[in-house]
């Protein structure tokens, strides 16, 4: 079952996919992702993640203006 926890205090969001014990691999500065045995993702952990979905929804929405001024 999928659990996501929010820590508003440090703005980290984890995604968890399954309760294991896990490897943790850093793929970027505030992304890291968890791995169980087998090699599986079992969680996603994102620091900043207020700041980082506020730019993504941004880049989103600039995205969209482009796309009406084309069609």
């Amino acid at each position: 079952m999928v659990k996501i926890y929010y820590d508003r205090d440090v703005d980290a969001l984890y995604i968890s996919l399954t309760e294991t014990t896990v490897t943790t691999d850093i793929v970027e500065e505030g992304i890291a992702l968890d791995y169980d045995e087998a090699g599986q993702i079992a969680g996603v952990e994102i620091l900043d993640a207020g700041k980082r979905l506020d730019e993504l929804r941004m880049t989103q929405i600039d995205a969209k203006s482009h796309l009406s001024k084309i069609v």
